[in-house]
């Protein structure tokens, strides 16, 4: 790692913090948190987790891939590729191999997705305020908001509603 300021921070694996120049930040993991350079309270471990975030705080990344491509803050993410493609959504929580997986969301907050591929191909501004708990639950929903998935495959048809509460 190229730290060169910068207190109480640790840096294990290839590239893993090389940008950063603050405090308090731990990245495990080739090309670990790469990309920060002052966003403090953040803990990346995985290959590649959180590799594009630079300034925000507060993110909890766990897993090969997690969160690659973020860079809001707040958010939890554990699990291999978990939330790979979203970039800007904050305070957001998906734990599953591939939860919030494959998405392209970019300002989506308040979701919480639970278990295995739960909300796995939501898109733009997609999922703000919608929980999905189970495998693939709500793995279809693309810009649907404010709904409530729990069960296996449950909501997994739906798209674009909004407010919907769907229990399988």
């Amino acid at each position: 790692a190229a730290i060169t300021t910068g207190n109480c921070n640790t840096a294990i694996g290839y590239n893993a913090l090389c940008s950063y120049t603050s405090g308090g930040v731990t990245a495990i993991g080739v090309n670990a948190l790469k990309s920060l350079t002052t966003g403090t309270d953040n803990v990346a471990i995985g290959e590649n987790a959180g590799a594009a975030l630079t300034v925000n705080p507060g993110n909890t990344l766990v897993g090969d891939t997690a969160a690659s491509n973020l860079t809001g803050c707040y958010n939890t993410y554990s699990g291999y590729v978990t939330a790979n493609c979203a970039t800007t959504g904050n305070y957001n929580v998906a734990i599953g191999s591939g939860a919030f997986a494959a998405s392209t969301v970019t300002t989506s907050s308040a979701v919480t997705a639970v278990g295995q591929g739960a909300l796995k191909n939501t898109s733009g501004v997609g999922g703000a305020c919608t929980v999905a708990i189970g495998t693939n639950a709500g793995c279809n929903n693309t810009t649907g908001t404010c709904n409530v998935f729990i069960g296996h495959l449950s909501g997994s048809n739906l798209t674009t509603g909004l407010q919907n509460v769907i229990i399988d």
